[in-house]
């Protein structure tokens, strides 16, 4: 009799009164089932090693294809960035911001800030949207905006904070991106401080104001 995975039981294998005869082919249909049995093993692990192969090469196309996907997010902000009509609110402010004559910073009414800089900051905000949902990498995106994000969130902070009063998540993204972002700066960019000088801001905006399409690597960190 056969039994589970064509294992021939060990009963009735040979007759009662055996001949060789009998004791070869019982012993060949043994060793056919052992063979049998392992012939069976040897195909499931085959079958699972396959398998495993199969998931990892599907979850390194799953990375390389997210990882593609948040370059190409990187390079459409970088352009929208880089371009009308963000680049005339950027130029805009900086001539709003820095008194030539003087080599100054002017005063930023808190109350009424420029229109300009909540557009930049409102697309600071977004930004900071799309990589705290891993759509960008915090230091791809410290790496093309850090230039410009970290000075103006420092100018426009005090305007922030009252606006926050009667709006309190006004912002939230974009002060949690600078945040992230905050570290990367500090250990990668020599020189970098927490909270920017009234000089270094008003070099910032000054060299803002002639700000040019495609010129936006100029001032990228390498």
């Amino acid at each position: 009799m056969i039994g589970l995975l064509g294992i021939p039981r060990r009963v009735n294998i040979l007759p009662r009164n055996p001949t060789r005869l009998d004791r070869i082919v019982a012993y060949s249909t043994a060793i056919g089932a052992v063979g049998t049995f392992l012939a069976i093993l040897a195909a499931l692990y085959i079958a699972h090693e396959q398998s495993e192969d199969l998931r990892k090469e599907t979850r390194t196309q799953l990375t390389e294809a997210r990882e593609e996907a948040k370059i190409q997010h990187l390079e459409d902000e970088v352009r929208k960035f880089d371009q009308p009509p963000l680049l005339d609110s950027r130029k805009t402010l900086a001539a709003q911001r820095i008194d030539s004559k003087h080599k100054t910073l002017r005063h930023l009414d808190i109350e009424n800030p420029p229109p300009e800089m909540w557009d930049l900051l409102g697309y600071c905000d977004h930004v900071g949207l799309l990589t705290r949902r891993g759509y960008l990498d915090v230091t791809d995106v410290w790496n093309e905006f850090g230039y410009w994000f970290f000075p103006i969130y420092a100018d426009a902070r005090p305007a922030i904070d009252v606006d926050r009063k009667e709006s309190p998540a006004s912002m939230n993204e974009c002060s949690w991106l600078i945040e992230a972002m905050r570290p990367i700066e500090l250990k990668e960019n020599a020189g970098a401080q927490d909270h920017p000088s009234q000089d270094d801001l008003y070099e910032f905006y000054e060299g803002e104001v002639d700000a040019k399409p495609g010129a936006l690597t100029a001032h990228r960190v390498k």
